[in-house]
């Protein structure tokens, strides 16, 4: 899974970033809440099957849902998921384990410019999911460029965690695979804290099967 928009710790599968030098305006939020109340999740594009029930349904006061030509989001079909990997072999990867269907969603706090983008990727079976999640960690333990610190992700058995710095912004991913599913959770900017992330990844983890 490869981030197009919002810059993530390093340059793997899971937590991925073609960095540019400049982000895209984020459309506002329609209405404000309060910071200690979580906002619906806007309707948008409709998902990819079973997909759309999984779906978090909340995310942090503030954030605002973006258009997915803002980040290149939305569907993923197995083209789209080969591109946003970026590795060479990455079309046979996605088939070798089964991948079926993907969705993402990127979300915007237009005060700090602070980006929330989650990944739902479905698989044939476990076995696929993990043997993906595990290439893309590969992937980024192998990435010398990465600066990154582990973080723990409690209650959530075989996740990963990470934080660190890219272009001076802070960043925060979270991956994890439960049943046939892979789940990614990154942030990047001023706002980007793992309790956010982790509070995010156990909403996500909730919602599957």
């Amino acid at each position: 899974m490869r981030m197009r928009v919002p810059c993530v710790i390093g340059a793997s599968v899971i937590f991925l970033a073609a960095c540019g030098t400049t982000s895209p305006t984020a459309q506002p939020a329609t209405t404000a809440t309060p910071a200690a109340t979580a906002t619906p999740v806007a309707t948008a594009t409709p998902m990819v099957g079973s997909l759309a029930d999984l779906f978090i349904t909340t995310i942090p006061s503030g954030f605002a849902l973006q258009p997915d030509s803002v980040g290149d989001t939305g569907p993923s079909d197995l083209a789209k998921a080969a591109r946003d990997d970026g590795s060479a072999n990455a079309a046979a990867l996605l088939t070798q384990d089964g991948f079926a269907a993907g969705y993402q969603r990127l979300w915007a706090r237009q005060s700090d410019g602070t980006y929330v983008v989650m990944f739902l990727y479905r698989f044939d079976d476990p076995t696929g999911a993990t043997r993906y999640e595990q290439h893309g960690i590969g992937l980024l333990e192998g990435d010398p460029t990465a600066q990154k610190t582990a973080l723990p992700v409690p209650g959530i058995r075989g996740a990963t965690g990470l934080t660190g710095t890219v272009q001076g912004r802070p960043v925060v991913g979270i991956v994890y695979a439960k049943g046939d599913y892979l789940v990614q959770v990154a942030m990047q900017g001023t706002g980007a804290t793992p309790d956010v992330a982790i509070h995010l990844a156990h909403d996500q983890f909730a919602r599957l099967p």
